[in-house]
C-alpha cells in the first residue's frame, strides 16, 4: 500500500488548484451577475455548495458584484 507524504502547503495548493478548475472566477462572475444563487451554481457545475461558496468568497466575486451596484440572491 503507498501512503502518500504530501506537505500540507502542497495539499492546500492542490484544493486550490481543483477549485480554480471546478468554478473558474469568470464563470462565477457571469453567473452570479445574472443572479444564481451559490447552491445553483454548485448544482450547475456539479460541485458541493461548500466548495462554490468558498470559490466565491476567495475570488472576491460577490464584492465585485455588489461594489458595482448587482443584488446578489
Amino acid at each position: 500500500m503507498l501512503l502518500s507524504e504530501y506537505s500540507d502547503e502542497a495539499e492546500s495548493e492542490a484544493d486550490w488548484l481543483g477549485g480554480a478548475i471546478l468554478l473558474p472566477r469568470d464563470a462565477l462572475f457571469v453567473k452570479r451577475r445574472t443572479g444564481l444563487s451559490a447552491r445553483e451554481i454548485a448544482l450547475e457545475y456539479g460541485t458541493s455548495n461548500q466548495l462554490c461558496e468558498w470559490r466565491l468568497r476567495m475570488t472576491g466575486v460577490d464584492i465585485q458584484l455588489r461594489r458595482s451596484g448587482h443584488q446578489l440572491g
